[in-house]
C-alpha cells in the first residue's frame, strides 16, 4: 500500500481522466458559471479579490496501514479567493496531492476524510452530491502526470468528445467545434490534425496542454494544479507557466499550485502557504514571504536554491529526513529536523497563528519580526486574512530575512533565464 501522501493511489485514478470520468458533474444550463465578482480579464477590484470560493477548514485525511492510521492531511486549513492564484508548496511527501484529491472528493479507500469541512461557494464539497455536481464543472484539477492521466487507448479528440458530450450537453458538430477551440485555446499547432493523435504520440509539453484544455472544457471557476511542470524541461515549463498564467487572467480563473519548486510559486503566486507532513507550517504574501520567512522549514526550503549569479559555497540543506509518517512525533513536525527546536517544540503541535497582517505561522520560536500594518488579532480564524484587503510591503527583516531574500531572488531569476530561453527558442 502506498503510505505517502502526495497522489494515493494514482494508476487507479487516471484511467480515465482524459474522458473527464472522474474530473466533472453533469452539466445544467451553465448559469452558475456567471460568479458574482468574475470579469473577461479576471481583474477584479479588492472587494471582489476577496470574495472566497473554496474554504477548508481543518481538514483531516488518514490512511489505515498495520502500524496504524497515517495522517496524509493532518487539520488544514486554507482558503482560495476569486480571480487569486494560491500557491502550496512542500516537499514529496507532504501531503499536498491528497489534499488536492481530498476537496474534489476523490480519495480512495482505504484513505478516508476523517475531519474538517470543505465548503464551495458556500456548499458543502463532503455531500457526495455536491462534489459530483462541482467537480470538473466548476473545479476542475490537472493531474502530475499527463502521460498516465491521459487514456493511452483513445485519440485526443475521443477523449475530448467523450467530455464534451456527457458533461458539457454538447452534441454533433459543436462537439468537433469546440475541441479545436479548446486545443487552439492552450496553444496547440494544427488543432483539427491532433485530435487524431494518441498521447504517446504527444511531447510532455503537448500532453500536459492536452491536460489543461481537458480541464478548461466546462469553464470551471477555479483550477487546481498538481505539479503542472514536473519533468519538463525549464522552456517547456515557463512556456506551461505562463499559459496558465494567461488564461486565468483571460477567462478570471482561480488556481490553486501544488508545488514542490519555489520558482514556480514566485513566477505564478499571489500568496503562499508552505506544508509539512500534512499541515500548514506559514501562510503569507509572496513578497513577504521570499523576503522574511519565519517558519525555520520555510527558511531551509529558500536557503536550499542555487544562486545563478553569486557564488556562496555548498547549498545549506534541510538536515536529518522527512518524516515517517508512521511514528509521528507528539510535538511539532518539524521539530527532529530543526535546529532552533527547544523542549517546547517537543510537547505539542504548534497552532498556526497570525503574528503579522495577512501573515501566519506554526512555530513556538517565532515572534513579530516587525510592526504589523494593524495589530494582530492573535485569536483570529485563519481563514479571515484574505476577505481582507492587501497589506503593505514588508520593512526590512534580520540578517537571516536578507540571506532568504537572496534566495528568493534567485528563484526569480531562475524564472526570468527560462523566459528568455523560451523567448529564443
Amino acid at each position: 500500500m502506498n503510505t505517502g501522501t502526495d497522489q494515493p493511489g494514482a494508476g487507479q485514478l487516471t484511467a480515465d481522466v482524459g474522458t473527464a470520468d472522474v474530473s466533472t458533474a453533469d452539466v445544467g444550463t451553465g448559469d452558475q458559471h456567471t460568479a458574482a465578482g468574475r470579469s473577461g480579464n479576471g481583474q477584479g477590484s479588492a472587494g471582489e479579490a476577496g470574495q472566497r470560493l473554496l474554504e477548508v477548514s481543518d481538514l483531516t485525511v488518514g490512511f489505515p496501514t498495520r502500524d496504524g492510521v497515517v495522517l496524509g492531511v493532518d487539520g488544514l486549513t486554507l482558503n482560495v479567493g476569486s480571480h487569486e492564484r494560491l500557491g502550496v508548496v512542500g516537499e514529496s511527501g507532504s501531503g499536498k496531492s491528497v489534499m488536492g484529491l481530498a476537496i474534489l472528493g476523490m480519495v480512495l479507500p482505504p484513505g478516508r476524510i476523517m475531519g474538517g469541512s470543505v465548503k464551495w461557494r458556500g456548499e458543502d464539497m463532503l455531500d457526495k452530491s455536491v462534489a459530483n455536481r462541482v467537480r470538473g464543472r466548476e473545479i476542475a484539477m490537472i493531474f502530475q502526470d499527463p502521460m498516465v492521466s491521459l487514456n493511452p487507448l483513445k485519440t485526443v479528440g475521443a477523449q475530448l468528445r467523450e467530455l464534451l458530450r456527457r458533461r458539457a450537453g454538447l452534441e454533433g458538430s459543436a462537439v468537433k467545434k469546440r475541441s479545436i477551440e479548446l486545443l487552439d485555446m492552450v496553444g496547440i499547432a494544427n488543432p483539427r490534425d491532433r485530435l487524431k493523435s494518441y498521447a504517446f504520440e504527444l511531447s510532455g509539453g503537448m500532453r500536459q496542454r492536452v491536460m489543461i484544455a481537458t480541464a478548461l472544457a466546462c469553464e470551471p471557476l477555479l483550477l487546481i494544479a498538481d505539479e503542472p511542470t514536473t519533468g519538463l524541461d525549464v522552456t517547456i515549463q515557463d512556456q506551461v507557466l505562463g499559459l496558465l498564467h494567461d488564461l486565468s487572467t483571460e477567462l478570471g480563473v482561480s488556481v490553486l499550485m501544488i508545488t514542490h519548486d519555489l520558482g514556480v510559486v514566485a513566477q505564478f503566486c499571489d500568496r503562499v502557504q508552505v506544508m509539512y507532513a500534512g499541515r500548514i507550517v506559514e501562510r503569507s504574501p509572496i513578497t513577504e514571504m521570499f523576503a522574511d520567512p519565519q517558519h525555520p522549514y520555510s527558511l531551509g526550503l529558500l536557503q536550499s536554491v542555487p544562486r545563478i549569479d553569486f557564488h556562496r559555497g555548498e547549498l545549506t540543506a534541510i538536515p536529518g529526513e522527512p518524516l515517517d509518517r508512521t511514528d509521528f512525533p507528539p510535538g511539532c513536525a518539524f521539530e527532529p529536523r530543526c535546529r532552533e527546536a527547544t523542549d517546547i517544540c517537543r510537547e505539542a503541535p504548534p497552532p498556526l497563528v497570525q503574528f503579522a497582517y495577512r501573515r501566519w505561522v506554526a512555530c513556538y520560536n517565532r515572534a513579530p519580526s516587525r510592526a504589523p500594518d494593524r495589530a494582530p488579532d492573535l485569536t483570529a480564524d485563519p481563514t479571515a486574512d484574505l476577505a481582507a484587503e492587501s497589506g503593505s510591503a514588508a520593512a526590512p527583516g534580520s540578517a537571516e530575512s536578507a540571506a532568504a531574500a537572496e534566495s528568493a531572488a534567485a528563484a526569480e531569476s531562475g524564472s526570468a533565464e527560462s523566459a528568455a530561453g523560451a523567448a529564443a527558442t
